[in-house]
């Protein structure tokens, strides 16, 4: 409900009863109806929120009767500004004496974000005392009509108070026939209805009063002491108040002749530290006609939609499988709410999909860990909520490799091989990589041709061969050099390989041959005479079995006669799987307990009475089996010696 609505009925009814001559009566009527009118009709705070359409965001800020603040979105820099003066009120008769309107001002303002703008958004005047808020002159009453208020300026002011856009308001329109001045760069003069109308306010100073009135004041400071209008002259007939702004406007004048009077200038306007300002006088909110307010006045506050951006880190761009790693977006500007959405190779990561963005730090993590290892391409898109300016923004992708640590192992396939015996060195890695490869070297020197053997990716096996010219000790590495793109790490080889190599021997001590009836196979076994590996536990018999034309498995067993006891003492066999034409060591080994035994035996008994034997079976590839002894004096044997 607007006063005036009440006012009016009041005064309609007083006038049909032929009381407009009374005039104290009516005018202590009318002031007691707008109190009341006053009482009940509240100004509710209206501030809209920020809108967004292609790619400009939007806010407005409506009349509330008091300053309030708007922040600087977090990433916005330039405002472009629209700032509307109140309109002043209308006059008390339909005569066409209305309310100036209020001004309009737009510039564009640099600010810094987050900075804390105030705002003092201009009330409409009424046709009674009250002036609108942002220094609307009062109205005035008069022995017979009351004069209008003028209309508030609006205004903006910095985080530090230094003003930065103001607009005028207009002026109130006389009592009788008069109109208010619109606020403008330079507000509107009052027009004169017998009676000098106020004039309007300037860049410098406040508009000059007519008969009987106040002239405007100035200039606004802060947004407690603004350009106020100046009261309107209050004879026979009121003049009209003046309208606020950076210097109000004048009050018009009243005499002491019938029905005459004038209206209130409207306010001026300024800008300090705009660009692109331009200045539309009257282009505010409208001036009210006759019992009527003037329209309140408005700020609208637009600017470029921020973009944003989202930047992805990991904890770990390397983690081991089983252990948390933990990716964290943080999105800029800092938004006012939204999610981010963490993704792995285009599928979303589990319990990750929307993470709420902290509104302090921009901050959203999601923390995983990975079951197997190899190359995940990660992802975080932020994603703004209805309630946000920000738009959606997506990180550059995030490459982590999740590790598997590996052990390589190192086997040879003899330990003493011979001068010209092929030797098969083998490592195996665990767990088996897709891919890599092994370099085996012998004393920290590359192996040729086995620099970069590579691994089978189902058993981790890498092998590399070679034959010695020449009887000496090899210190045998081989080392994994890792699969990075699938994960897995390198490793080296616990422990070295020790193989001494030994020349080949003259002539056997003895040998054994076994010939298959059935097919093209002929394997022969050489017990040699050279000097065997000192072990911790024991001595070798060197053995070298030779397979024929067929790939074979030798086995040699060995046990050792001992004259006056009924069993024999057993040796630890020895087995040589060999491809066809092939040599091969199936050496024996001679515990110390046994060599111990038999030293004791020789004391006192003759050397030839101590026999060992030695039994040769052979199997081709075909399954054939064919087996024969060697009977040897144990005196001859270099593992006994």
């Amino acid at each position: 409900m607007r006063a005036s609505a009440g006012v009016a009925k009041a005064e309609t009814a007083l006038r049909r009863n032929g009381l407009r001559a009374g005039a104290g009566r009516l005018h202590g009527c009318l002031l007691t109806l707008a109190s009341a009118a006053f009482a009940v009709a509240a100004f509710a705070p209206s501030a809209s929120a920020i809108t967004c359409s292609s790619g400009t965001c939007t806010a407005s800020a409506s009349y509330k009767g008091s300053a309030e603040q708007w922040t600087v979105p977090a990433g916005v820099t330039s405002l472009t500004v629209v700032v509307k003066g109140a309109g002043g009120g209308g006059g008390e008769f339909p005569s066409g004496n209305k309310g100036g309107n209020g001004a309009k001002v737009t510039s564009t303002l640099t600010v810094a974000e987050s900075e804390s703008l105030k705002l003092v958004v201009g009330g409409g005047g009424s046709m009674f005392i009250t002036g609108g808020y942002g220094g609307g002159g009062q109205g005035s009453f008069a022995a017979w009509d009351p004069g209008a208020a003028g209309g508030g300026g609006s205004f903006l002011f910095s985080e530090a108070g230094s003003l930065l856009i103001a607009a005028g308001g207009g002026g109130g329109a006389g009592a009788e026939s008069a109109s208010g001045g619109s606020g403008g760069h330079s507000g509107g003069n009052g027009t004169a209805h017998g009676a000098v109308g106020g004039g309007g306010g300037t860049a410098s100073t406040g508009g000059s009063a007519g008969e009987h009135a106040q002239a405007g004041t100035g200039p606004t400071t802060s947004t407690s002491i603004q350009g106020k209008g100046g009261e309107g002259g209050n004879d026979l007939f009121s003049g009209g108040a003046g309208g606020g702004g950076y210097y109000g406007g004048g009050g018009g004048g009243s005499n002491s002749s019938f029905g005459q009077d004038g209206g209130g200038g409207g306010g001026s306007s300024t800008v300090n530290g705009g660009s692109g300002t331009s200045y539309e006088t009257g282009g505010g909110g409208a001036g009210g006609n006759s019992f009527q307010y003037g329209a309140n006045g408005e700020v609208t506050i637009s600017f470029a939609q921020p973009a944003t951006t989202t930047l992805l880190n990991a904890s770990n761009a390397n983690p081991a499988v089983g252990a948390a790693v933990t990716y964290t977006a943080t999105v800029s500007p800092v938004p006012t709410s939204g999610t981010v959405a963490f993704s792995e190779d285009g599928s979303p990561i589990s319990g990750c999909s929307a993470q709420t963005v902290n509104t302090t730090s921009g901050v959203a993590s999601c923390e995983t860990t990975y079951g197997l290892p190899g190359s995940h391409s990660v992802l975080a898109s932020y994603s703004g909520s209805a309630d946000t300016i920000y738009p959606t923004s997506n990180s550059a992708a995030k490459s982590v490799v999740s590790t598997q640590s590996t052990t390589t192992t190192l086997a040879s396939s003899s330990a003493n091989p011979a001068v010209g015996q092929l030797v098969t060195y083998t490592a195996t890695v665990f767990p088996p990589p897709p891919s890599g490869t092994v370099a085996f070297s012998d004393d920290s020197t590359p192996i040729a041709g086995c620099a970069a053997q590579a691994v089978n990716a189902t058993s981790g096996v890498a092998s590399c061969q070679v034959t010695y010219s020449a009887a000496g000790e090899h210190l045998i590495d081989a080392a994994f050099s890792g699969a990075e793109e699938n994960g897995y790490l390198a490793s080296s080889s616990q422990e070295a390989a020790t193989v001494t190599v030994t020349a080949a021997p003259s002539s056997p001590l003895a040998s054994a041959t076994v010939s298959s009836r059935t097919a093209p196979l002929l394997a022969a076994l050489d017990v040699l005479n050279r000097t065997p590996k000192p072990l911790i536990n024991g001595r070798w018999i060197p053995v070298r079995a030779t397979c024929g034309q067929v790939a074979c498995a030798i086995t040699v067993t060995a046990t050792l006669r001992l004259p006056g006891l009924r069993h024999t003492v057993a040796l630890p066999g020895a087995v040589a799987r060999l491809a066809a034409g092939s040599i091969g060591n199936a050496d024996v080994r001679v515990p110390k307990t046994l060599r111990r035994m038999v030293r004791r035996f020789l004391l006192h008994h003759p050397h030839d009475k101590l026999k060992l034997v030695l039994t040769v079976r052979m199997t081709s590839s075909a399954g054939v089996s064919q087996h024969t002894t060697v009977v040897l004096p144990i005196w001859t044997l270099p593992g006994f010696r």
